[in-house]
């Protein structure tokens, strides 16, 4: 081990010191799958930004877009597909594993079940989202390069890395189901979004569909409305687990319900600016 690896692994040691003292991460289930350690999730992260930060200076010296509509057709079904896939899976193992809705205590060594590899597929899927933000960047949509945006795409591949370390089973199966099932409602808004549009990167073009061009204007304020409540189904758990001690790593919970809250108040942020809370006007994506 090289002394890089060596300072990473010393790191991260530290950083689940913290989040779940007494518990010996290297022993988990998902120890030493990919993306797993430390280094190689902030690679990921560095990677993203700097196409993020390098790719918006670059088209900012071309007058035209790069064109990335066919491969964002196939990105979008893949989204509703895998998205799919987490939600009934999950689903069905948290029955089959006879789960109550909240306080299903976290056993890190238990491999009954599938949740911690749904809950792995998870965590990379947040990996994939960054691909919003290439399509964002190379099709000039700067008013959708938002802090939100940025924001929520770092900090939810970090937050979920740590999961797939420490917490991938148990109640997390709950934020897999929400999470997913805001995302497939998402991606097929955004499918038939550009469906409907010639060119999406000219604002004057046609709309062949005018009808789905009416319900995916309309969707947008639901699908808002839906991840605003998906946060407070999330806080609300969060609080129950903390209040009844049900055997999820306490401090990484709290942890949790603060980060949560952070995205509650960005969206709701956002849903104040763009739709005056009952649903009017402009729409970015988030």
């Amino acid at each position: 081990m090289s002394a890089v690896d060596a300072t990473f692994a010393a790191f991260e040691r530290d950083i689940f010191a913290v989040l779940t003292p007494g518990l010996d991460h290297t022993t988990g289930l998902t120890h030493g799958w990919a993306l797993t350690s430390l280094q190689s999730a902030l690679a990921v992260v560095l990677a993203y930004l700097l196409v993020v930060h390098l790719g918006y200076r670059y088209m900012r010296e071309r007058d035209t877009i790069i064109n990335l509509r066919p491969l964002q057709y196939v990105y979008n079904v893949v989204q509703v597909a895998l998205c799919g896939y987490l939600v009934v899976g999950s689903l069905q193992e948290a029955m089959s594993l006879g789960y109550a809705p909240v306080c299903n205590a976290f056993d890190p060594l238990d491999s009954a079940g599938n949740l911690p590899w749904l809950l792995y597929v998870f965590y990379l899927s947040k990996a994939l989202d960054f691909f919003d933000t290439c399509f964002i960047v190379f099709h000039k949509k700067d008013k959708q390069l938002s802090f939100l945006h940025v924001y929520h795409h770092v900090t939810i591949f970090l937050t979920y890395w740590v999961n797939a370390n420490i917490f991938y089973s148990g109640d997390i199966y709950y934020t897999i189901i929400a999470n997913g099932a805001v995302h497939t409602v998402m991606y097929t808004y955004y499918f038939l979004s550009m469906l409907n549009t010639y060119d999406r990167s000219d604002p004057k073009a046609s709309q062949p569909y005018p009808a789905l061009g009416a319900l995916t204007k309309a969707s947008r304020p639901f699908i808002t409305s839906m991840q605003l409540f998906q946060f407070v189904t999330m806080m609300s758990q969060a609080v129950y687990i903390l209040v009844n001690d049900c055997g999820s790593p306490r401090v990484w919970v709290m942890y949790y319900l603060v980060y949560i809250m952070s995205l509650f108040g960005l969206f709701m942020n956002f849903a104040m600016q763009n739709y005056n809370i009952c649903g009017k006007k402009k729409g970015k994506k988030q």
